[in-house]
């Protein structure tokens, strides 16, 4: 899904981590596998690691409130979300 979405979604150059995702609780260093997918599929698409914040779960809820749009999938994996900050789209685009 986050393929898709980043091939028709312009992600915000002037943020520094346009794309969000969850820390492990407890190990904010641990990469789960959904992450891991995520930043592959981000590498494919030309954004770099760098680009890719990681917050804290009470963190990640706060921002995720301020969120326009939900797409809910079917993966269950733990980790399994992301946020991203969506940028302008050009006209004639």
């Amino acid at each position: 899904m986050l393929q898709a979405i980043l091939g028709v979604l312009p992600i915000d150059d002037f943020v520094a981590e346009p794309l969000r995702t969850m820390q492990v609780v407890g190990d904010p260093a641990a990469v789960p596998p959904a992450v891991a997918e995520f930043r592959r599929i981000a590498a494919a698409a030309g954004i770099g690691a760098a680009r890719i914040g990681g917050r804290d779960r009470h963190e990640f809820y706060a921002d995720s409130r301020d969120g326009f749009a939900i797409v809910q999938t079917g993966d269950r994996r733990p980790y399994a979300n992301i946020l991203i900050t969506k940028g302008v789209i050009a006209a004639g685009d």
